[in-house]
């Protein structure tokens, strides 16, 4: 839900388009890429502030992005895995944020 907007430019020419909600099939499968793109890299913005700031969420975000994974939430969920290995080799973080992290890992190449 909400305002969505998808520009195209090509050369001096811009097509804009905005809307809400649209029965149009490939506009919403679109919108739908779209926003699982922006889970992803949300989820890695997220993932390196709790490691630098708020160590004891971890294992809470890493259940979120398994869930979001079993609800096919996510394109691209690769681009997780520099961040996940960071977590899951490094000590100082709880070792069931650790754990979670390696099995997020695994899967991921796994689904591959």
């Amino acid at each position: 839900m909400g305002l969505k907007e998808f520009t195209y430019q090509s050369g001096v020419e811009i097509y804009r388009v905005r809307f809400n909600f649209t029965e149009n099939r490939d506009a919403q499968q679109l919108a739908d890429f779209l926003d699982k793109i922006s889970n992803v890299e949300e989820m890695i913005i997220q993932l390196e502030y709790d490691m630098k700031y708020d160590h004891l969420s971890l294992p809470q975000l890493l259940l979120q992005i398994e869930d979001g994974m079993d609800n096919h939430d996510y394109v691209e969920p690769s681009l997780m895995i520099p961040t996940l290995e960071k977590i899951s080799t490094n000590p100082r973080f709880l070792h069931l944020a650790q754990v979670r992290a390696e099995d997020i890992m695994k899967r991921i190449q796994e689904n591959k």
